[in-house]
């Protein structure tokens, strides 16, 4: 958060970068994430702009997957065409229901961070408060997302 927290400043810094892990931190001290090689930029395809000025586009992705550091989970990705999901009005989001999903405002109180899983991570044995720790909807604390770099 300390680079920016808009939509723009996230692709700016991190889009072009793969493969790429998401830490989240909420207020009540959850941390969570996820991994994927897909880009977080919007490449043009699949992009759905209405009058509304929303532009998005899913990525696919069939080695992504989210994690809850506090709960020592990992989920694996189930529609990995639609493993990540960028728009201008998000960062970090994970899935095609927004298994994990980041709003562009989230610094701004009262506008939902949210968890919805499992849809696209994970199977319906698994439950929502397993990966951001107690809600559905968090208020986020901090967020970083690192390049990881593979060495030979």
């Amino acid at each position: 958060t300390k680079h920016g927290s808009s939509s723009f400043d996230f692709m700016n810094k991190v889009g072009k970068y793969s493969p790429t892990v998401s830490l989240i931190m909420d207020l009540e001290g959850n941390v969570f994430g996820g991994y994927t090689y897909a880009t977080w930029d919007i490449t043009k395809k699949n992009i759905s702009d209405d009058e509304s000025g929303l532009v998005e586009e899913y990525k696919e992705d069939n080695r992504a997957f989210i994690f809850s550091m506090n709960k020592n989970k990992k989920y694996t990705v189930n529609t990995p065409n639609k493993a990540i999901y960028v728009s201008n009005e998000s960062v970090c989001s994970f899935g095609y229901g927004k298994d994990i999903y980041v709003s562009s405002e989230f610094l701004v109180k009262d506008v939902p961070n949210y968890v919805m899983f499992p849809t696209g991570y994970g199977n319906f044995k698994d439950k929502a408060n397993e990966v951001s720790g107690f809600n559905k909807i968090f208020d986020v604390k901090e967020i970083e997302v690192y390049y990881v770099r593979e060495y030979q």
